[in-house]
């Protein structure tokens, strides 16, 4: 599928937030609360667009549920982050190899908590694993009363989840399903995927209404409210916030093209993603972070290393990219 520099852009301003959110929760000398609590908008960006472009790929490929088109479009997504997430894990342990506690590590390993941000790894694919129904459901779903009856569904799907005690974010174990409210977000994301809503003359205006709502809701709080109605509330105002975003870059290519190094970064912001946290923390050996340029230069450094490796990385698997095709086709033909 071919690459939507929106999409790319978006996910690059979201892998930014990332880095700067857990840069100030691991430093609070320098955290300034009210900016801080401005960056949360970042991991429903990414569950969001998920959604769209899972959704994109599988109607480009003309995808019809049945078991060997459910098994080739799991080997391919899986394709995408297993690698990544396998070399990142062959680097930790290279890097942490004579402390290490191996019956601690494979635990850590399985459940997706060898770092605190490898949950987003867990959730998304689980997500992969419901998509293709989801997407064939709404597709079969083609009238917007039905689809609007089928999103109220997920919506009660996702508060079930939420009551039993599945929290916004599956830690362990690994087996929990959807992530919780996560489940909503993703499937809004696949909506969106459709030009229809996304040229609707009046989307702009409600999603505006929202975001100004949350904001100062969010503002005279304080980020106070209680755990199940702030998180809600935080995805109306992320995801009010991403639209509003993404119907701007759309209707202004020249906007898209002086942000291009945002693109780039959101084209590696997985590999990004997987590094930086560690990056954070290892580096704070070797330095004494005392001021905020050194703080600032922390940032980059846990930016820029994983964008480096990631440009290689995707090379080498472009090497392979042919054979892992072949492999693929066969795989799903057993």
């Amino acid at each position: 599928m071919n690459r939507n520099p929106t999409i790319d852009i978006l996910r690059g301003i979201a892998i930014l937030a990332v880095v700067l959110d857990h840069a100030w929760f691991l430093y609070p000398q320098f955290q300034i609360t009210h900016l801080w609590h401005q960056t949360y908008f970042s991991i429903p960006w990414f569950i969001f667009l998920s959604g769209m472009t899972n959704t994109l790929s599988l109607e480009k490929h003309h995808f019809r549920l049945n078991v060997s088109s459910y098994l080739r479009f799991l080997v391919k997504r899986f394709f995408l982050l297993i690698p990544y997430f396998l070399a990142c894990i062959i680097i930790f342990l290279i890097l942490n190899y004579p402390n290490l506690n191996w019956s601690q590590w494979i635990h850590d390993v399985l459940y997706f908590s060898f770092q605190p941000t490898f949950y987003y790894v867990n959730l998304i694919l689980q997500l992969y694993l419901i998509s293709p129904v989801l997407f064939t459901t709404l597709m079969i779903c083609q009238s917007r009363k039905k689809q609007w009856g089928l999103l109220l569904s997920v919506i009660v799907v996702t508060g079930i989840l939420v009551y039993i005690g599945i929290p916004p974010w599956p830690f362990s174990p690994a087996a929990r399903l959807f992530g919780g409210i996560y489940l909503s977000v993703f499937f809004l994301g696949m909506l969106f995927s459709e030009t229809s809503i996304q040229k609707n003359s009046i989307l702009p205006l409600i999603s505006l209404v929202l975001f100004l709502i949350s904001e100062g809701i969010l503002l005279g709080t304080n980020a106070g409210l209680p755990g199940f109605a702030q998180t809600v509330l935080y995805n109306f105002w992320a995801i009010s916030l991403l639209v509003i975003a993404f119907i701007l870059l759309s209707n202004y290519p020249k906007l898209s093209c002086r942000v291009s190094f945002l693109s780039l970064l959101g084209k590696h912001s997985y590999i990004i993603y997987l590094f930086h946290f560690f990056l954070l923390q290892r580096l704070a050996r070797y330095f004494i972070i005392s001021s905020i340029p050194i703080f600032l230069g922390l940032m980059a450094v846990s930016i820029f290393i994983p964008l480096i490796i990631s440009i290689l990385f995707s090379e080498i698997i472009n090497l392979f990219h042919f054979p892992i095709k072949s492999f693929v086709s066969k795989t799903v033909a057993l």
